[in-house]
């Protein structure tokens, strides 16, 4: 028994694909969310400053090669109620054949509070209209770093708060919610985390749902990347512990990423971003990265290089 589970992890390294990275170079693409549709691969980054383009849509045929496609955003369809200034973390989800929606955060002109805003189109390049008031908004603290949860037909969206990562179920267009029902399902409370997690990704594997999740000072070398599961979207969610992803001698504060499937689709990666070594933290770029996802006998995932 022994002999054949060494051979059986030495199969799963050898099988996993080695990424160069950084994926996308001397670009700034922070917090990437990355999905599979048709045959591609499309990535949308944050955006941070006062040019008209938001989002910037990245697509690729082998999670290697990029290519800049378009943007969520322009100056003819920015959302109203933003800001227009901070763009931070969107992803694009698909609900159907010509439904994808976007969930993103932005600043709201009324309140000033970071609140997350959502977006529909039929193409999933576009062009995406917003809808003209913010999806989530909580006036006692600020709300970011959206992602939506798929499950037998329900649909589902988790964020983040000061403390709490939140979970709220939504209508079937995904452009509102059932009820007022929220519920608290995670919070920092490991020491490697320091005082925030944000950036959740929720896959479904084996009838369990994992959730990646980034913690600590995202400029900084302690920045990484941590898993929890639950049997249910509500919880309880139980975390590995230790990171599973953090700083090497080439990639400082890995972080905020997104998890699919590869080209033959049966192995993970993990799509995310990182410093250059000696280049942390602004004026410097968060660089896209992959690596490949293996999974343990004890259900857990690791990083396989």
């Amino acid at each position: 028994m022994l002999k054949y589970y060494f051979l059986c992890i030495t199969f799963t390294l050898v099988s996993a694909r080695h990424f160069t990275n950084p994926i996308i170079d001397k670009l700034d693409a922070p917090d990437p969310g990355v999905v599979f549709y048709d045959g591609l691969y499309y990535a949308v980054s944050t955006t941070n400053n006062d040019e008209p383009n938001k989002f910037p849509i990245h697509v690729s045929h082998d999670l290697q090669t990029w290519e800049l496609q378009t943007y969520v955003f322009n100056a003819d369809n920015q959302p109203v109620w933003s800001t227009k200034v901070e763009y931070w973390a969107a992803e694009i989800h698909i609900l159907g054949e010509q439904q994808f929606r976007v969930y993103y955060t932005t600043r709201d002109i009324e309140s000033k509070r970071l609140a997350i805003g959502a977006a529909y189109a039929t193409n999933i390049l576009g062009p995406y209209h917003a809808l003209d008031r913010p999806l989530v908004l909580d006036l006692t603290q600020d709300v970011l770093d959206s992602n939506l949860i798929q499950d037998n037909g329900r649909l589902y969206l988790i964020w983040k708060g000061s403390v709490w990562m939140y979970l709220r179920e939504l209508q079937s267009d995904g452009l509102g919610f059932t009820d007022d029902s929220v519920h608290e399902i995670l919070q920092n409370d490991l020491a490697w985390e320091s005082y925030i997690i944000e950036g959740p990704w929720v896959v479904k594997r084996n009838n369990t749902f994992y959730m990646f999740y980034s913690g600590n000072e995202y400029c900084g070398t302690k920045y990484a990347v941590g898993v929890a599961r639950a049997l249910k979207v509500q919880g309880p969610w139980v975390k590995r512990g230790d990171p599973i992803l953090v700083t090497n001698d080439e990639l400082v504060g890995p972080g905020h990423c997104s998890v699919v499937k590869d080209i033959n689709n049966v192995d993970d990666v993990m799509v995310f971003h990182a410093y250059r070594a000696g280049e942390v933290c602004v004026p410097h770029p968060r660089l896209m990265c992959a690596q490949s996802v293996a999974w343990g006998d004890d259900g857990w995932p690791y990083m396989t290089d």
